[in-house]
């Protein structure tokens, strides 16, 4: 497990990588800095654990200690969304969501496929494992 908690503008993350899963559990409320850097790390990282090796991988979203963002944040992590489906991203799971991140979670993503919404965290790991392997 690696930690990424050195840079803190506005919100924090930390990534998780379970196999072929990316486990993000998001913090506080995020401005476009944190989502910039939060955008940049995950293609880092996926590029590296995943795409290098042409590996099919998925993301975990733990939404439990979010608390929304703004418009440009809003904006980048709408970009982010195309460039994961142009790479491999074989489902996107939430996780401990309120309505107002439901909202949210659903209009960003009414373009794209593979995502999903789940009460708890096994929940998805169950659903990930079983669509990677």
């Amino acid at each position: 497990m690696f930690t990424v908690n050195d840079f803190n503008p506005h919100g924090n993350f930390v990534l998780a990588e379970q196999g072929k899963v990316l486990l993000c559990k998001v913090f506080g409320g995020w401005n476009d800095e944190q989502a910039k850097y939060f955008v940049d790390t995950m293609s880092f990282v996926i590029a590296n654990k995943f795409l290098s090796k042409n590996l099919k991988w998925a993301r975990i979203m733990d939404m439990s200690e979010w608390q929304l963002s703004t418009p440009e944040a809003n904006q980048i992590i709408s970009s982010f969304i195309r460039w994961e489906d142009e790479h491999n991203c074989q489902m996107r799971c939430f996780c401990h969501c309120r309505s107002a991140q439901i909202n949210l979670i659903k209009q960003k993503y009414r373009d794209s496929h593979n995502v999903y919404l789940f009460k708890d965290l096994e929940s998805c790991q169950r659903a990930c494992n079983l669509r990677l392997n």
